[in-house]
């Protein structure tokens, strides 16, 4: 039966994962076998059989040991607790991982005491508590071969594992036990890890990693890390829809779809959504080109509490902007998506967004389409820009500060402007005045312009739905190109 763990993994793109996959001679994510970096003295044989069951279970240190789910509760559920549970939490820097020893194995620890650290352990253990069926009586002997104190065993019946609440020692661990070894071969194993673990990176701790051992003795494979909240320490919500085929190590064409402003209690991530574009158009574009479709809340958007909605007052579209390119990133390395090849959507504000972001943060996003997106603040009612811009002087000079317009030249990418030519909220000029704007800057190369004569500002006149995504569709395969 399959066990799963809870586990702190470095990121894979770290120099820490790098460095101790080669030393345990596999990697978890890739699942593909590594040589193990040679060792004066010591013969690969000697060096492979004293890694043998850390190298089983991967680079790694336990933040709940391995479990089997219990009665009731499906994979789904525990990835959904996941994710939950890590909306909640904070990153953590580990303090100055040395290698020493922990009883008779090799390990990466802190160089000091770090109460977070076995409190994030400790949080995990009682949270997904529930997840977890006893132990069979071989597992609880195999635990109970280990000369248990008896405060561990104690431990061990109340939660599954011995070295829990006082007991518990972060670590990752680097060999096997070896109290049969002599000194020789402990003193050049450890002296080869301190050299090897000379890593000039903070090791932080942003999310926590699921495992999962397949059958009885099969090595732990990495499933997938499940992150903490963003680089201010707010939770960002976000929904994916996946083809049929995906796997994480895919290199997918992907699209991310945004808003990011005051929408008063609607949120676009929000559970049976059937809206348009965020949810209809990313579960046609994954189930019949097999791309990667996101929808997401960024920083700004409202419901979330006042300091996440207030987050781009007086710098709107900033914050936002951050929180994508960080989506960007998490999805090239958990979502199977190639860097190269991530669009970008949004209607309304997230036309704003989409523009800003294409415009600053140019080498983010591969393709945008802009829907009816204000592009001049002076030109929109007080009562949104007030509660978008922030208590700023709304004067035209003021608000011209924070006008699309002069961004243009940072465009690089491809983008498609879209706007009902009746609009009576965002005005039609918005996005006239943009496209001006865009080819006075040499921009026409790159910039597209789809209007609907006797659309509003969800269009619907002879441009209807069905046509507007048809279009969509065709702009992305352009520039994307099809999943491989």
């Amino acid at each position: 039966m399959t066990r799963y763990a809870l586990y702190f993994a470095p990121e894979t793109d770290s120099q820490w994962w790098l460095a101790g996959s080669q030393w345990l001679g596999r990697d978890t994510a890739s699942a593909h076998a590594l040589a193990q970096p040679r060792i004066a003295g010591i013969t690969t044989t000697v060096q492979a059989k004293v890694t043998r069951d850390a190298r089983r279970y991967g680079f790694h240190a336990t933040l709940k040991a391995p479990f089997r789910l219990a009665e009731g509760y499906q994979l789904r559920d525990l990835e959904q607790a996941l994710h939950t549970f890590c909306s909640q939490q904070r990153a953590l820097i580990v303090p100055s991982p040395q290698v020493l020893w922990l009883g008779h194995c090799l390990a990466l620890r802190p160089n000091s005491e770090c109460p977070p650290l076995d409190a994030l352990a400790m949080r995990c253990v009682r949270h997904f508590a529930p997840f977890s069926t006893a132990l069979n009586s071989n597992e609880m002997a195999r635990r109970n071969s280990q000369a248990l104190s008896p405060r561990q065993q104690e431990l061990m019946q109340r939660w599954g594992y011995p070295y829990t609440e006082e007991e518990y020692r972060f670590h990752l661990t680097l060999s096997d036990a070896m109290n049969y070894c002599d000194d020789a071969l402990t003193t050049a194993l450890r002296d080869a890890a301190v050299k090897h673990f000379q890593i000039n990176e903070t090791m932080w701790i942003k999310g926590i990693a699921l495992f999962c051992e397949e059958s009885p003795g099969a090595d732990f494979k990495l499933l997938k890390q499940y992150h903490f909240a963003n680089r201010h320490g707010d939770a960002i919500e976000a929904y994916v829809f996946k083809p049929a085929n995906w796997q994480a190590s895919d290199l997918r064409p992907a699209v991310v779809y945004t808003y990011g402003g005051p929408l008063n209690d609607r949120h676009i991530v929000e559970t049976d959504s059937f809206q348009a574009t965020a949810y209809l158009f990313g579960m046609y574009m994954a189930a019949k080109h097999g791309y990667v479709m996101v929808a997401v809340d960024p920083r700004g958007h409202s419901n979330y509490g006042r300091k996440f909605s207030d987050a781009n007052w007086e710098q709107v579209g900033k914050p936002q902007t951050e929180d994508l390119q960080d989506l960007a990133s998490y999805m090239q390395k958990n979502l199977g998506v190639d860097a190269q090849r991530i669009g970008l959507t949004g209607w309304s504000f997230g036309g704003f967004q989409t523009q800003y972001t294409m415009y600053t943060s140019p080498d983010t996003f591969a393709a945008g389409i802009a829907g009816a997106g204000p592009t001049e603040w002076e030109n929109y009612n007080s009562w949104y820009s007030g509660r978008t811009i922030g208590k700023t002087e709304r004067s035209k000079p003021t608000l011209r500060r924070y006008s699309l317009l002069p961004l243009t030249t940072g465009l690089k990418k491809p983008l498609m402007l879209v706007h009902g030519m009746q609009d009576p909220n965002v005005l039609y000029q918005d996005t006239v005045n943009v496209y001006r704007a865009l080819l006075e800057n040499g921009k026409e190369g790159l910039v597209d312009l789809f209007l609907d004569p006797d659309g509003e500002h969800g269009l619907d006149g002879v441009v209807k739905a069905k046509g507007r995504h048809k279009k969509y569709e065709s702009f992305f395969l352009q520039h994307l190109g099809v999943a491989k």
